[in-house]
């Protein structure tokens, strides 16, 4: 019916309007023989296209927990920053107007959303309230403490240092990107656990190239 079309097309419309795009992107990865391939002699026998195993093994190595976690400790992935505005929460990467600098020394609560709100150029409100939480040494990069219920809610400065006995952070300016506060004033962070992550950007899906090292 007329109906049931006009509601269809509104859902597709406000699902395309505000939910955050997703990207999947892909690559070739051209994995090296240390044999030349025109020293006719040497041409069969000795190349990837027989032996397997060499392909194989750098195809595990791609898949492996062990590069995923180097490459994100690499990363400034310890902490993501979103912008809330309407009804989506837009990633900013390093887009933020102010950073996070979580205190190594103490535990900080992993996977939830403080939320951020600024009443001025410089002072803001950050709360955050969840259940079933763990808290998180990044200088050991292990899980401490399972908190049944965590709340936090405070009125911050630039530059302060905040927190409770769970969690224990600075807020600081980006001051490349601190004008965008004038037309935004709501967004959230999210302390990030390295296994976290690992599971999120790790390796899963590779494929070989059929007779070739590909």
């Amino acid at each position: 019916s007329l109906i049931t079309l006009i509601i269809a097309f509104s859902i597709a419309f406000a699902v395309n309007k505000y939910s955050a795009p997703v990207y999947k992107v892909k690559t070739w990865i051209l994995i090296r023989d240390e044999e030349n391939p025109l020293d006719l002699p040497k041409l069969v026998g000795s190349s990837l296209y027989s032996n397997p195993y060499k392909l194989e093994n750098e195809i595990g190595i791609l898949r492996s927990k062990q590069l995923a976690e180097r490459a994100i400790r690499e990363l400034p992935f310890r902490v993501s920053y979103t912008r809330e505005e309407h009804f989506r929460s837009v990633p900013l990467y390093l887009n933020s107007p102010f950073q996070i600098q979580p205190d190594t020394l103490y535990d900080q609560p992993v996977n939830i959303t403080f939320q951020v709100t600024f009443l001025s150029d410089t002072l803001m409100v950050v709360r955050s309230e969840a259940e079933n939480t763990w808290l998180y040494n990044f200088s050991t990069a292990a899980t401490t403490r399972f908190l049944p219920f965590f709340e936090f809610c405070d009125t911050l400065a630039f530059g302060r240092i905040a927190g409770n006995q769970y969690c224990r952070f600075v807020i600081v300016p980006n001051f490349d990107q601190l004008s965008q506060i004038t037309d935004h004033k709501k967004y959230s962070f999210c302390f990030n656990s390295t296994s976290a992550l690992v599971s999120q950007f790790r390796i899963t899906d590779i494929a070989s190239s059929k007779n070739s090292s590909i």
